[in-house]
């Protein structure tokens, strides 16, 4: 059932009943407080909110299947999206309205700060436009958070976006998710500590 596959992963049947979620939202980029505004803001949220009217998978919950590899879990979305703008539309809505598309990876009864959130920004979307596709027309990005840049394993795991490359331009594919076994045993558990 995997979006993506590795040449010499042993992938055990999809577990159908995986309660963690995705969950693909805009939101306005981050920006130090000195430069907020409030018109800027609200104009964001306009966008927003006209944006999600037009593309039915943003802000809507993905359900996911996980697979055990050795000791990772690999969770990938049970459908793939249907209803996002192309990638060549999406990108200059992003850059013109200083949004950007957030992933969320939710953990039921986990606290919010044991979801895990990634960024894919219009700069990522232009780069991975200009790779070369696969054999199957496929195009795939593969996201960490800023914590976990070095890390080995992550301790958030890595988020892969994948995108058709078709006649008309690229359209979103699917997002798989890998963590290893433990790291998400305890973001599930809620035994990570929270620093500021």
């Amino acid at each position: 059932m995997s979006f993506l596959r590795k040449q010499d992963a042993k992938i055990i049947a999809p577990s159908l009943d995986c309660d963690t979620t995705f969950f693909l939202e805009l939101a306005p980029k981050m920006v130090p407080t000195s430069e907020f505004n409030m018109a800027t803001w609200n104009a964001q949220l306009d966008t927003i909110q006209k944006q999600q009217g037009m593309q039915n998978d943003l802000n809507k919950i993905h359900s996911l299947a996980m697979t055990k590899n050795a000791e990772v879990n690999a969770y990938t979305m049970s459908k793939p999206f249907t209803a996002l703008a192309r990638v060549e539309d999406m990108i200059p809505v992003l850059k013109k309205n200083g949004l950007t598309l957030r992933l969320n990876i939710k953990r039921p009864h986990a606290h919010v700060s044991n979801h895990t959130c990634m960024e894919l920004s219009a700069d990522h979307l232009s780069n991975l436009l200009a790779e070369s596709a696969d054999a199957a027309g496929l195009k795939t990005i593969q996201l960490r958070t800023k914590a976990d840049a070095v890390s080995e394993p992550p301790t958030h795991g890595d988020m892969f976006v994948t995108l058709v490359q078709t006649d008309k331009g690229h359209v979103f594919s699917h997002v798989d998710y890998e963590i290893t076994e433990e790291h998400d045993h305890k973001l599930h558990s809620n035994q990570t500590s929270i620093t500021f």
